[in-house]
C-alpha cells in the first residue's frame, strides 16, 4: 500500500506529531492485516517516528505516508499488508504531492478511493493481495484523478477480469505496472492512445490475442514487457511505426 510520498519529508521530527493524526493512523492500523509486522512500531507516543511515516520538522504533520512491501517474500509468504482503508485518513490534511512543485493534496470527505485526492499524481499498490475485479477497481478513480494520474503501479496482485479499458482515459500516464495479475481476454487497443505513455509491464498475466496496431502510436514508450501471456499474432513495423525512443520489447 502507497500513499503520496513528500521530498521534503523527515523522519527526525523535533516537534511532537499531531494528536489526532496520530489517533488517525492508529485507527488505519486497526483496519489492516500486518502479518510481517510492519505496523509494530506504530505504538509509541510520537508517530512521526513510526515506520513509513514522515512528519514536517517546523509543525510536526504528517507529510509522507509509505506503507509498500520493502521485501516481498520470493516464496510467496503474504508479507503485504490488506484490509480496510479507514476513512480516519482524512485527518492527515497535510499530505504532499511528490515532485517540484510539492502541491498539498486537498481532501475531501468522503473517502472512497475516487476521492483521496483531486490532484493525484502517482497511485502504487504494488504487493497488496487485491483482488477485485480491475474493471471495479477503475470505477473507484474520478475524472480528477484520471486526469493527472502519471504512474499507476498494481502489479504483484490478484487482480483479475479483462485488461481495462479505461486505462484509456489515463491521458497523462508515463508509467504502467499490471505484471504479476491474474488479466484475462485481450489487451484493449485503448491503451495506444495513452500518448505520454513511457513504460508499459503487462508481464505474467494470461492475455490473449493480438496486440493492437494502434501500439504504433505511443511515441513516447521506452520499454514495453508483455512476456509470459498467451498472446498470438504477429508483431510488424506497424506496431513500432511512431515509436522514436524505444530501448527494450520482452514478449516471452
Amino acid at each position: 500500500m502507497g500513499i503520496i510520498p513528500s521530498a521534503a519529508a523527515t523522519g527526525d521530527s523535533s516537534t511532537r506529531c499531531k494528536e489526532n493524526e496520530r489517533a488517525a493512523l492508529l485507527k488505519l492500523k486497526q483496519g489492516l492485516f500486518d502479518s510481517s509486522g510492519q505496523l509494530s512500531s506504530w505504538a509509541s507516543d510520537d508517530c512521526c517516528r513510526w515506520r513509513g511515516v514522515r512528519c514536517r520538522n517546523r509543525t510536526g504533520h504528517v507529510v509522507q505516508l509509505r506503507l509498500s512491501n520493502p521485501s516481498p517474500s520470493p516464496d510467496g509468504d503474504d508479507n503485504f499488508l490488506s484490509g480496510k482503508i479507514s476513512p480516519s485518513l482524512l485527518e492527515l490534511e497535510a499530505l504532499e504531492l511528490p515532485g517540484l512543485e510539492q502541491k498539498q493534496i486537498r481532501w475531501s470527505k468522503h473517502p472512497t478511493l475516487h476521492r483521496l485526492a483531486d490532484e493525484l499524481a502517482i497511485l502504487d499498490l504494488l504487493y497488496n493481495g487485491i483482488s477485485v475485479d480491475i474493471s471495479n477497481f477503475g470505477k473507484q478513480l474520478s475524472g480528477c484523478v484520471r486526469n493527472r494520474l502519471q504512474v499507476l503501479n498494481l502489479a504483484n496482485n490478484a487482480l483479475g477480469g479483462g485488461a481495462p479499458v479505461w486505462i484509456g482515459e489515463l491521458r497523462n500516464l508515463k508509467s504502467l505496472h499490471l505484471e504479476d495479475n491474474l488479466l484475462s481476454s485481450l489487451i484493449p487497443p485503448s491503451l495506444g492512445t495513452l500518448s505520454s505513455l513511457s513504460f508499459l509491464y503487462l508481464s505474467d498475466n494470461m492475455l490473449r490475442g493480438s496486440i493492437s496496431e494502434s501500439f504504433g502510436q505511443l511515441s513516447e514508450l521506452i520499454v514495453w514487457v508483455v512476456s509470459y501471456n498467451q498472446l498470438s499474432g504477429i508483431v510488424s513495423d506497424v506496431h513500432f511505426s511512431s515509436i522514436t525512443r524505444f530501448e527494450a520489447l520482452l514478449l516471452s
